[in-house]
C-alpha cells in the first residue's frame, strides 16, 4: 500500500470501570434513590450490591463506616441517600467509577444545609406495588425513587395508596440496601413485589383529611426533588429563616405567638426558625406550608 495509517496521533477515549447507566427519572418528582441506582448497577454486571459494594466501592471510600463489605453498614443504609458524609462520599465513589457527575441528584445532599438529619429518611424499604407493576407491564426500567427513603412521603402520589414495606410473601420488611437487593422483588425471599390489585393496607384507615395531608406533603417533597438539578448552589439555611419570618409578617403581622398558635407549633420553637438558631425538620417544614395554604383557603385540617 502506498499510504500508511499514522495511529501515533490517535487518542482513545477514557473509559469508566463500570457500566455509566441513565439516571432513571433525572429531573422529575420521582428521580431514583442512590441505593437503588447501587442496586441496579450491581445487576447490570451480574453480580450481588454486597460483591459490589465490598469489591469496587469500598475501597475507594477509606472510611471507618465502608468496613470489608456491605455488612458493616446494614443499619446506617438509609443515610447513603440523605444529607450527610456517607451520601457524600459514596456519591463521590460511584461517580469515579462510573463517569456521572450527577449522582449527588440521586440523594438529598442538594438540601443538605436545610434539611435536618434526624428522622429524615426510613429505616427499612418502601414501595408501592403498583408503579412496580407497570414499569414491568409498560417495559420501562424498574427502579425505586428517592422519594419513597423519605419518612415523611407515606403514600404513592401517583396512585395514591399507603406505601408497603412488608413483604406480602414473607412478611419480612427489607433494608434500604442489603447484600442480595434486587430492584422490584423482595431482598430476603427474592419474590416480585409488583401488584395492581388493591393491597390489603391501612390506606383504607385513613380519613379524607388524612389522606389530602398524605399525597399534598408527598408531591410537595417530589416537587423540591425535582428542582434540585436546576440549584446552582445548596440552598443556604438563612433562606429558610428568611422565609419563615416572612410568613409571621405576612399572616400574623409579625407576632410570632400568633403565627405559633396558627401553624399549631410551640411559640419557642418559631422563635428558633426565625432567627436562624434551629432549623424545622422536613415533617415540621411541610405540615407549616401545608397549614398556611388551608388558613389561605379558610380551612384549617388537623392532622
Amino acid at each position: 500500500m502506498s499510504e500508511l495509517w499514522d495511529l501515533s496521533q490517535l487518542i482513545t477515549p477514557s473509559r469508566s470501570t463500570l457500566y455509566h447507566l441513565d439516571l432513571a427519572g433525572i429531573d422529575t418528582p420521582y428521580v431514583e434513590s442512590l441505593t437503588g441506582h447501587i442496586t441496579r448497577l450491581a445487576e447490570s454486571h451480574s453480580v450481588y450490591p454486597g460483591v459490589l459494594m465490598e469489591r469496587e466501592i469500598a475501597p475507594l471510600l477509606a472510611k471507618q463506616y465502608a468496613g470489608a463489605n456491605l455488612h458493616t453498614i446494614y443499619k446506617h443504609t438509609c443515610a447513603l441517600n440523605g444529607t450527610g458524609v456517607m451520601a457524600s462520599d459514596l456519591a463521590q465513589a460511584l461517580s469515579s467509577l462510573t463517569a456521572h457527575n450527577k449522582l449527588h441528584l440521586l440523594t438529598l445532599l442538594p438540601w443538605s444545609e436545610v434539611f435536618p438529619s434526624r428522622a429524615l429518611l426510613r429505616s427499612t424499604r418502601a414501595w408501592c406495588p403498583k408503579c412496580y407493576e407497570e414499569q414491568r407491564t409498560n417495559h420501562c426500567e424498574i427502579y425505586e425513587p428517592l422519594l419513597w427513603t423519605l419518612n415523611l412521603v407515606g403514600v404513592c402520589p401517583i396512585h395514591q395508596q399507603v406505601l408497603c414495606s412488608i413483604c406480602p410473601h414473607c412478611n419480612q420488611p427489607n433494608l434500604p440496601l442489603s447484600w442480595r437487593a434486587r430492584v422490584g422483588h423482595c431482598s430476603k425471599c427474592g419474590k416480585w413485589l409488583g401488584n395492581l390489585s388493591p393491597t390489603p393496607s391501612k390506606d383504607n384507615e385513613l380519613s379524607e383529611t388524612e389522606l389530602e395531608w398524605l399525597i399534598w406533603s408527598a408531591n410537595a417533597v417530589g416537587e423540591l426533588i425535582a428542582v434540585a438539578p436546576g440549584l446552582a448552589v445548596k440552598v443556604p439555611k438563612e433562606r429558610v429563616a428568611n422565609g419563615i419570618s416572612n410568613c409571621v409578617k405576612l399572616f400574623s403581622e409579625g407576632n410570632v405567638a400568633e403565627f405559633a398558635r396558627l401553624i399549631q407549633s410551640p411559640k419557642n420553637t418559631v422563635w428558633l426558625w426565625c432567627n436562624g438558631k434551629n432549623l424545622p425538620q422536613l415533617d415540621a417544614l411541610v405540615k407549616l406550608c401545608f397549614r398556611l395554604r388551608s388558613r389561605s383557603l379558610n380551612c384549617s385540617p388537623k392532622m
